[in-house]
């Protein structure tokens, strides 16, 4: 397949690669290309960074809590969620879990409009207990406890782990929609990581190019429904 006109080509260094834009790609609405959705993201902090902030870098405005922070070069009073870590009990486990929202510039994975999309991590650490009610801590940080988890009988911790999952390295993602969702239904797909064994895959579905743009070679932003930011929101509360 030829290169579009403005795109740069790979080199076979995997995802060090960067895409330029193309204005085939990056078309309007009216040449049949969907358009991104703007979402208002109010950032999210924790209780201890709220109380960290000086006085005079917050404010408290009808009920709501703002922080000078910077945007576009400018410092802005801007309204920010505070939310304080959460602890579970969950069979012989005690879950703390910190929810952050922050916000990231990116280039949407499906539409490949740049603009700023909303970033969730979780992280937090987690303790087993003994019979002896004794805990061994196990300490991790971009999300990667949720699969040592154990979510039984607890319905609100189980709805966290699932968006965790859902949205968790949601800036880091490799692919397109369509070759995401590609790789996705790919039954016999081996476990673990693989860019090569993707590549290939992708590539005997005619998916290695998608609309100009080649598997691995930059980091796409999968967005994160505003719904589901709301109810992690509200969950953390």
């Amino acid at each position: 397949m030829s290169n579009r006109k403005g795109m740069m080509i790979g080199k076979g260094s995997g995802y060090k690669n960067v895409v330029g834009r193309d204005p085939a790609v990056h078309s309007q609405s009216a040449q049949g290309i969907k358009q991104p959705q703007h979402v208002n993201i109010i950032p999210s902090i924790s209780k201890k960074e709220w109380n960290e902030t000086p006085k005079d870098y917050k404010s408290i405005i009808k009920g709501t809590p703002y922080q000078l922070r910077m945007e576009n070069g400018s410092t802005v009073l801007t309204p920010v969620n505070i939310v304080e870590k959460k602890s579970f009990k969950s069979g012989n486990q005690i879950v703390k879990l910190e929810l952050n929202i922050k916000e990231k510039e990116g280039t949407d994975y499906e539409t490949f409009q740049k603009e700023n999309f909303a970033v969730v991590s979780i992280s937090g650490d987690l303790k087993e207990l003994s019979e002896s009610g004794r805990g061994r801590p196990r300490d991790s940080s971009w999300g990667q406890i949720y699969d040592s988890i154990n979510t039984e009988g607890n319905p609100k911790l189980k709805r966290i782990v699932e968006l965790w999952k859902k949205n968790h390295l949601n800036d880091l993602t490799a692919g397109t929609k369509r070759q995401e969702q590609a790789l996705k239904e790919w039954k016999n797909r081996p476990e673990g990581f693989s860019y090569d064994k993707d590549v290939a895959y992708l590539k005997s579905k005619g998916l290695y190019v998608d609309k100009g743009y080649q598997y691995g070679t930059q980091w796409l932003v999968r967005p994160v429904p505003k719904e589901d930011i709301n109810e992690l929101i509200e969950l953390f509360k």
